[in-house]
């Protein structure tokens, strides 16, 4: 039976993390862009929408104000060691670069949310309309 060094192993297993391994702040964008999504969803009903974007917007204004925040002061302390510089810099700019795609996506999403609402009120309006047509022929 062949054993592998420790050596060896070390590398299989960073081989493995650099592959499957998603940073913790980089996973958090991931998870709030699922709520951003079921905000585009025209099967979810309108005023679930508009909550899910205001779940999103609430929670990505907090990660920025605390988690990136605390990031990009740790990223200034001069004590901090290559590797977790480099880290560090690699998860903000990935950070920054899903926050450009998303607040697109975010901005689409209002608009679309927008105009199911303006659809919404319309007809419930010209319903209303008729409905008081109605009731005004039958009470002359």
């Amino acid at each position: 039976m062949r054993q592998k060094n420790s050596a060896g192993k070390n590398t299989l297993q960073k081989g493995i993390l650099d592959k499957y391994y998603i940073e913790r702040d980089v996973s958090w964008m991931f998870f709030n862009h699922r709520i951003l999504q079921e905000a585009r969803k025209e099967s979810v009903p309108l005023l679930d929408r508009l909550s899910f974007l205001g779940i999103y917007s609430n929670n990505l204004d907090e990660f920025f104000r605390v988690r990136v925040a605390s990031l990009s002061r740790i990223l200034e302390e001069p004590s901090l060691d290559k590797i977790s510089h480099h880290n560090l810099k690699k998860s903000l700019k990935t950070i920054n670069k899903l926050n450009e795609k998303y607040s697109k996506e975010y901005t689409e999403a209002v608009r679309e949310v927008r105009a199911a609402y303006t659809y919404w009120t319309m007809r419930a309006s010209t319903r209303n309309s008729r409905i008081s047509l109605r009731i005004s022929s039958m009470t002359s």
